[in-house]
């Protein structure tokens, strides 16, 4: 049975991938399910992480996102049983690589994939949907009436988070990056409310919004969370090294630079917006 791994080289050089023949796989543990694998996604985020972590290992796993069929359970397993349709990620600790044909993963890291979802789409979207549902659901609560902008929103994390912010009722605004992208964000349906082209990567657009009753900031990243109510403007000149706040200036000597990048809040104020 072959597996993809990961050869680790020389600092500077590029990462490289080779298959190794797997010995049996070790019995299997009262939590542990068999799965085998139907399809396993593997992103630039994946590369990226492996391209950077210093582990003193010649190989390492690839491929954490996967969809498959259980074939055996442990005696402790109580969500599972042979021939369930299964979806999950696993663990950055895992010594399992997804790309193999079968593999062992505790019961935790599961969850049934739905009928109407294909192999490829489940394995494709599970980490990216995790993530928005949890910015949306847990950490902003996000509900009907409520604004949230989604940066890069034609990407695969954006997408779907457009998508579940419109499903829990709320008014949703985008970023694009390129005409391409926002095409293709004005053929979503429903549409976002505003579609906005932005040519640089970086947060200057979170200073811009701060007057437009925006709650909830998604990027890939992270989820940022705003009280509209209160207004407040950004000084991008940086020449002022003093806190500048609409309506009244707090004064406060900034020490560096609190917040993002040009933002002229000392961390006072910051705290009252995030």
């Amino acid at each position: 049975m072959k597996a993809l791994y990961c050869q680790q080289n020389s600092p500077g050089e590029e990462v490289t991938f080779v298959f190794q023949e797997r010995e049996n796989l070790p019995p299997t543990r009262d939590n542990d399910v068999k799965v085998q694998v139907r399809a396993c996604a593997l992103s630039w985020i994946d590369t990226k992480l492996l391209s950077e972590i210093k582990l003193e290992k010649e190989l390492l796993p690839v491929g954490r996102e996967i969809s498959g069929v259980v074939l055996e359970v442990g005696r402790k397993v109580t969500f599972f049983q042979p021939d369930d349709e299964v979806v999950g990620i696993l663990p950055l600790d895992s010594e399992e690589s997804g790309l193999c044909e079968v593999i062992l993963v505790h019961e935790h890291y599961l969850v049934r994939k739905p009928e109407k979802v294909c192999w490829v789409e489940a394995a494709g979207t599970v980490r990216d949907g995790v993530r928005a549902y949890t910015a949306l659901h847990y950490l902003s609560q996000v509900s009907p009436g409520k604004t949230v902008l989604v940066m890069d929103g034609a990407s695969p994390f954006g997408t779907i988070a457009i998508q579940l912010a419109q499903h829990r009722g709320a008014k949703v605004i985008s970023t694009a990056y390129s005409l391409e992208d926002k095409q293709y964000l004005e053929r979503l349906r429903p549409p976002v409310e505003q579609n906005w082209q932005w040519k640089h990567r970086d947060n200057t657009l979170c200073m811009c919004i701060l007057g437009l009753h925006v709650h909830t900031h998604l990027q890939r990243w992270g989820v940022i969370h705003f009280q509209p109510t209160k207004r407040y403007t950004a000084a991008f000149s940086g020449s002022s090294d003093r806190c500048v706040k609409w309506k009244d200036r707090c004064g406060r000597k900034l020490l560096g630079r609190n917040g993002w990048p040009g933002s002229g809040h000392c961390s006072r104020c910051w705290s009252e917006i995030i």
